[in-house]
This record gives structure tokens, C-alpha cells and sequence, in this order.
């Protein structure tokens, strides 16, 4: 069974040369929180609560740098503990790999270094506390869901692909291919939405890009991912906001999946897929 562990900017804090390892003190990653604005009003019984999106998230990493060879003195290690603690203060990106086959990554926003802890003659300890954005992405390619025939009451995308997240998907589009007229799309566990005005001709397809970036395109190209390959267009979002694609997480553990339904006023043989990574909290 593999060890789990840590990598900044793609270097392991499990050293395979032994100079450096985690300690006991590091911990699994901590999930952000929501950012709530709280507003108090007269008469009013509570508070009036205001979603502001996601907080950040902290990691903990504690990394003990030792001698590799008989003799010497903390001079042998002060190099690379000096190293080590610069590579924490610069950080730009953290990787966690609780497991075989299982690899996620996040931004870091902003590092704290404490200084380091001398405990032996060849034995210095540092420790850093990384705040991080709140979503982790898997270490591995966009999936794409099977083509769904689209259909005037709506058919619901198989998003088995991404069983198992936990966090909103940050770059998840939609591709509907025509003919199709008015094609909306719609998340289930947000209530938000998506709808295109017009008619999609057979041949050509609208991409919908969801939250963050609530962006759209058409191109003839099945392959068009960028909006840079298409034509823009503008899209149009419901009543509980632009579209965001977040997982049902009363499926349970291993389950949780997002909801995905495409619909259309009127359609000739249109298909539609989901394309995107798979994202944690």
C-alpha cells in the first residue's frame, strides 16, 4: 500500500533520497468554508444570511529534515532546510495523494513559514500553513459523459464519470448538438440555469460553459473545447442564477455526482454531452 503524502510545486516532502520527510503533525486537508454575510435588520427575529461563494481552505504540513550519512553537523542540513522552507514560502501549487492511483491539486494563495525547529544535532523541523482556494482537482484528464438524446421534457446527462466528487465543477461544459430550437440547461442541486435563444442547426453545436466562466459557443467542430475554436454567443441564465454545476451530495460517499437535465423547445436527433474534471472540496 502506498504512502500517503505531499507534493509542492511537484516536490514530494517525502524525500526518496531520505534528506526530508513529513512529520506526524501534517494533516489531511482542511475543506473551506462557506462565506456567509450576516446583516441584521429591525423587527426581525435573526439574522438575514447572505451566501458570498466559498472561503478558503488550510493546509498543515510539518517536514523534518535530517542527515542522510554518519558524522557531520546541523551545517549538513542547513542548505537544504533552507531550500526546503523557500520552496513553502513560494508555493504555488499543493498536491495530495492520500493513495494508489489517487492524486489532487489546488492553487495556494498564500503561505505562512514558521521558523524552523532545530531538535538534534542533524535533525531540523519546519512548518508551514498554506491557505488554499476551496476546490481540488483531480490529477487526471477531462472526462466526457455519454451523448444523451435531447428531448422537449428533458433528459438527464449520465454523469457516472464523476461519482464520487465533492465540489463544484469548475470547468464543466455542455455540448448540444442540432437541430435543436431554445436548448436550456439545468442544474438540479442548484436550481440554476442556462438557455440559449435560437435554433441550432443540424451540424453545428453550442458549447455552454458553466460557472466561473458562463460562456458560450457554437462551432461545426465536435472537438471545439475552447471558446477560442467557435463563435461566440450569449446565453441567458434563470431565476436562481447563472449556471453552476454542483454535485447531489445526499447520494452518499463514492455516489455523489452532479445532476445534469438539457432540454429544448423543439429538436431533430440532438444529442448532448458533459465534458470536465472531476472536482473536490
Amino acid at each position: 500500500m502506498r504512502k500517503a503524502t505531499w507534493l509542492v510545486d511537484g516536490v514530494p516532502l517525502d524525500d526518496p533520497d531520505g534528506r526530508w520527510r513529513l512529520e506526524a503533525a501534517t494533516s489531511v486537508p482542511a475543506p473551506a468554508s462557506r462565506a456567509v454575510a450576516s446583516t441584521t435588520l429591525p423587527s426581525r427575529d435573526g439574522v438575514l444570511a447572505v451566501r458570498q461563494g466559498m472561503g478558503t481552505g488550510t493546509v498543515a504540513l510539518s517536514v523534518a529534515v535530517v542527515g542522510t550519512g554518519r558524522g557531520g553537523d546541523l551545517a549538513d542540513v542547513d542548505a537544504t532546510a533552507s531550500w526546503l522552507a523557500a520552496l513553502l514560502a513560494g508555493a504555488r501549487t499543493v498536491t495530495w495523494q492520500p493513495g494508489e492511483g489517487r492524486s489532487r491539486s489546488v492553487d495556494v494563495v498564500e503561505a505562512a513559514v514558521a521558523e524552523p525547529e532545530i531538535r538534534g544535532r542533524r535533525h531540523v523541523v519546519i512548518s508551514a500553513a498554506l491557505t488554499v482556494h476551496p476546490w481540488w482537482v483531480e490529477d487526471t484528464a477531462a472526462v466526457t459523459s455519454p451523448a444523451a438524446t435531447v428531448t422537449t421534457a428533458g433528459v438527464r446527462l449520465n454523469t457516472g464519470l464523476w461519482a464520487g466528487v465533492s465540489g463544484r465543477q469548475q470547468d464543466a461544459i455542455v455540448r448540444i448538438s442540432g437541430r435543436v430550437v431554445n436548448p436550456q440547461v439545468a442544474d438540479i442541486a442548484s436550481g440554476t440555469s442556462a438557455s440559449y435563444t435560437g435554433t441550432i442547426p443540424a451540424g453545428t453545436h453550442l458549447y455552454i460553459e458553466s460557472w466561473p466562466w458562463l460562456r458560450a459557443w457554437t462551432s461545426t467542430s465536435t472537438a471545439a473545447w475552447d471558446i477560442a475554436q467557435g463563435t461566440e454567443v450569449q446565453v441567458d441564465h434563470g431565476e436562481a442564477g447563472p449556471l453552476t454545476i454542483t454535485p447531489v451530495l445526499g447520494a452518499g460517499p463514492g455516489q455523489a455526482a452532479p445532476q445534469v437535465t438539457v432540454s429544448a423547445a423543439g429538436v431533430s436527433s440532438a444529442t448532448a454531452v458533459m465534458r470536465g474534471r472531476r472536482w473536490h472540496q
